[in-house]
């Protein structure tokens, strides 16, 4: 199965109260009128997407299933402080029946009604994803948000992913953001084409404890496929074509994920299409294809143990002993006894013949 971990969400997503994103304003105070409060499970946050962005994302989905992707995530991108009145997930109601809550209901995979509607191939598994861009603002004094206040609004998205900007936020990323936990960070996306290397040094001390606590480095691809071929097109490619292979070099290859990080047709390509452009990244055909399925995979089983806070539920085996069994393990057990004693005879008579 081929997965497409992000699906640029048309809108900022910053500034509704309800849960919902907006397009003015950079504090929910300012939109308090009208909507209320508590509405963050039942806003439909495809009400507030001007113009054609509504139709084209239903596109940019049907499009992705076409080309042969299983699983899906909008990414929901917040460039402030994280607060769960205001950032909560408008699409993190509970199932109902055989009815998810997702962006395009007819287009999900979970769903029997979307299969009898739309044609199995059609299809696409959908998920949520939130990146919270660490910078200046979001690293202030009053915190980045991650915190046990609004663990209930971030456990409401599928993945959690941030954007480290220096070197105090990625070493705070890699060391304590991606530890275990209900609000832990489960991507950590680094902006490659902006940049001729990245804005902070990558030690590989800190890339090494964020990849053992479970988190992956994504790589986005968009950038250097979309747009006509100028100037700006030709440096975001080789920016993110060098970048990638330092971030190689300091990973040993493991760890990594390849995401389109798409906003129209144009930045996305199909599954096997990636794997061919990885290996102008420095990727083998192998590790490309773990890093768009087996990676991937193992990234969202990690995600859905946030909800279960440090704990796999799994089945135990109860085997019941057997008389053979049993017979063996005490001869398995009388062995070592009855070499001992053989031991300690023989260096007995040795003893005595020495005398």
């Amino acid at each position: 199965m081929f997965h497409d971990l992000n699906i640029l969400w048309p809108v900022p997503f910053a500034t509704q109260k309800g849960g919902a994103a907006g397009t003015g304003g950079k504090k929910g105070k300012e939109n308090k009128g009208g909507s209320g409060s508590g509405q963050s499970s039942k806003v439909d946050a495809k009400d507030i997407l001007v113009g054609r962005q509504r139709d084209d994302l239903r596109s940019l989905t049907m499009d992705a299933a076409d080309l042969g992707f299983h699983t899906i995530a909008y990414n929901f991108i917040v460039r402030s402080r994280f607060d769960g009145a205001i950032h909560s997930n408008p699409f993190a109601a509970e199932q109902q029946l055989d009815q998810f809550n997702v962006p395009f209901p007819d287009l999900e995979t979970r769903n029997k009604k979307g299969k009898q509607a739309i044609s199995p191939d059609s299809t696409v598994r959908q998920l949520t994803r939130m990146t919270l861009v660490l910078d200046e603002d979001s690293m202030g004094k009053h915190g980045h948000g991650l915190t046990n206040t609004n663990q209930t609004a971030l456990m409401g998205y599928d993945l959690l992913s941030a954007q480290p900007c220096n070197d105090q936020s990625f070493s705070t990323l890699c060391l304590s953001l991606t530890e275990l936990k209900p609000f832990s960070i489960d991507i950590i996306t680094l902006d490659f084409a902006s940049h001729s290397r990245a804005p902070f040094y990558m030690k590989r001390s800190l890339v090494n404890a964020a990849i053992q606590n479970g988190a992956v480095f994504e790589v986005c691809y968009s950038r250097a496929v979309s747009g006509v071929n100028n100037g700006e097109d030709a440096k975001a490619r080789r920016n993110i074509i060098s970048s990638t292979r330092e971030l190689m070099r300091m990973t040993n290859g493991k760890g990594i994920i390849i995401s389109s990080g798409a906003s129209d047709l144009m930045g996305l390509r199909g599954p096997y299409d990636v794997i061919n452009f990885a290996s102008v990244l420095g990727m083998n055909p192998m590790a490309a294809k773990d890093a768009i399925t087996s990676t991937c995979r193992s990234l969202l089983l990690r995600a859905e143990t946030r909800k279960t806070f440090r704990g796999v539920v799994g089945s135990v085996e109860v085997v019941m002993p057997t008389n053979t069994g049993v017979s063996k393990r005490k001869d398995r057990e009388d062995e070592p006894i009855k070499e001992k004693e053989e031991i300690g005879i023989t260096m007995g008579k040795k003893k005595k013949s020495k005398k």
